[in-house]
């Protein structure tokens, strides 16, 4: 089975979301559209994140691919 690499890089950062770029094995698949990041490097993130208002913290993340009922096909969670 093959590893892929898929990267999230954001470059835009507003006061209301935060926009960026997916490569998956360095090619650029889409862009993104996130909540705003309120990520305060070496906070605990219990004490800035938000659910549903703020963008997820910086990190690596195992990512699996599933049916999604809702859309039809097959999309990463």
């Amino acid at each position: 089975m093959s590893k892929n690499t898929v990267k999230v890089v954001r470059d835009t950062f507003l006061t209301d979301c935060t926009f960026g770029k997916v490569f998956v094995n360095d090619t650029y698949i889409c862009d993104t559209l996130e909540d705003f990041v309120r990520e305060i490097p070496g906070k605990p993130t219990a004490e800035w994140k938000i659910k549903g208002y703020t963008a997820i913290p910086v990190g690596t993340y195992k990512l699996t691919l599933s049916m999604s009922n809702r859309f039809g096909k097959i999309l990463p969670e």
